[in-house]
């Protein structure tokens, strides 16, 4: 029955040009440090709330209703082929002002 020895528990050796073996120790390999990173203390202050004005003068326009008002025009035209992109800007246009 042979006993094992871990990989860390043998030495490496190396032979010579006169056939002569030497047992070479491992050296540890040095462990570096990164410098610590600084964390702010205090945080960047928010960016204020829009006016409530401006937020009720500019109706929020849904893609639904974009899509609606694109399928009227589209109607409206007598349905024709291939204008989906230019009745969607007609329509996102005259909804959004």
């Amino acid at each position: 029955m042979s006993t094992r020895t871990s990989p860390a528990a043998k030495k490496s050796t190396k032979k010579t040009p006169a056939g002569k073996t030497t047992k070479r120790k491992r050296t540890a390999k040095a462990i570096v440090v990164e410098k610590p990173v600084e964390v702010p203390t205090q945080l960047p202050t928010p960016l204020p709330d829009p006016p409530a004005a401006a937020a009720e003068a500019a109706p929020q326009v849904t893609d639904e209703q974009i899509a609606q008002r694109a399928y009227e025009i589209w109607l409206e035209k007598g349905r024709p082929f291939g204008q989906e992109n230019e009745n969607w800007a007609q329509a996102s246009a005259e909804l959004r002002g």
